[in-house]
């Protein structure tokens, strides 16, 4: 199902993608953790649904990429994305959400988001954002604006 590869550690041994899960819902990391598991390309390195247990277990296990709800305990996606953003290294973040407005979707780029997937997605969409941010470049759900941040 997944093409995405295990990524070179500083050692240049290959290592699983590591993924931080943050949703205020639990059935949602509890959902998408069995699905990410299965794959056997990812190893989770922690969930949650609060902001501070959010950036500790960012600062202390050092995701690669960091999967998001919009709506977290203690902050908003955007507001933790910043700060994950300007962590480093700063891992790569995919926001989940229900919501498709343009103007919000403007408002994650903004802050540094590197993906935007709508959670009726088939999981191949999720995979296809993991992998197309690990390499660098932004991903949206088909159908969406394109994830650029604004020019000032």
């Amino acid at each position: 199902m997944s093409t995405i590869t295990p990524t070179m550690g500083s050692t240049g041994a290959a290592h699983k993608v590591r993924l931080l899960l943050v949703d205020v819902h639990d059935i949602s990391r509890h959902s998408f953790r069995q699905l990410l598991d299965a794959i056997g390309t990812f190893e989770i390195v922690g969930d949650t649904g609060d902001t501070t247990e959010a950036m500790s277990l960012a600062e202390t296990r050092c995701p690669d990429v960091v999967l998001m709800s919009v709506r977290v305990r203690g902050s908003s996606g955007i507001e933790m994305t910043r700060r994950f953003r300007a962590m480093l290294p700063a891992p790569k973040v995919v926001i989940l959400t229900l919501y498709d407005s343009p103007e919000y979707i403007q408002e994650t780029a903004r802050a540094g988001a590197n993906g935007y997937v709508l959670k009726e997605a088939p999981i191949e969409q999720l995979l296809q954002a993991i992998d197309t941010v690990l390499q660098g470049k932004t991903y949206s759900s088909p159908g969406l604006p394109p994830l650029e941040p604004l020019k000032s």
